[in-house]
């Protein structure tokens, strides 16, 4: 069975804008963890390393 040739552009066109936004929501969380690990290792990774390493 044949697809048309619209049929076919909207799907692509459809699939390609699934692709970017799912893109830019991994981008989004990748950037989001990141600054949540600097946090962490500001706030509590290190200071407990350096009560460690001061006993």
């Amino acid at each position: 069975m044949a697809i048309e040739t619209s049929e076919l552009r909207r799907r692509l066109r459809s699939a390609i804008e699934q692709s970017r936004s799912n893109a830019a929501a991994r981008r989004e969380r990748s950037e989001a963890a990141g600054r949540d690990y600097e946090q962490f290792l500001e706030k509590v990774a290190v200071p407990v390393v350096q009560q460690f390493t001061n006993v």
